[in-house]
């Protein structure tokens, strides 16, 4: 996957989130992925639970933006960025693991009380 594709993968998740598209998601993710958000609290596996995961996101209203770069090394991609959620804003950062195949198979969000402003 090209340093293009991983930026547009970013970029294509915070508007899955913003304009509430499951099927951005559905796309982004493989079958067997697993999403840890926080990382080392909470772990979401497989596709159909990721899909729950993020509606619950939708049905909040949680938006999002990036709040610097999108860095890209080897077979993944980091950024920070910023949710609104339930009247807080929280400052995260997201690291995806791609696949061969072009596909999310771990996303690690990096954020805890702390980072709530």
């Amino acid at each position: 996957m090209s340093q293009n594709a991983k930026v547009t993968a970013v970029n294509n998740y915070l508007k899955a989130l913003n304009e509430k598209d499951m099927s951005i998601i559905e796309a982004l993710y493989a079958d067997d992925a697993l999403v840890h958000d926080p990382y080392g609290v909470n772990t979401v596996e497989g596709i159909e639970a990721i899909k729950g995961f993020y509606q619950y996101a939708f049905d909040a209203n949680v938006t999002g933006e990036l709040t610097g770069p999108i860095r890209v090394s080897g077979d993944s991609a980091a950024f920070s960025f910023c949710i609104h959620f339930q009247g807080d804003i929280i400052d995260i950062i997201d690291v995806f693991e791609f696949n061969d195949d072009d596909k999310v198979v771990q996303m690690k969000a990096y954020w805890s009380e702390d980072n709530k402003r």
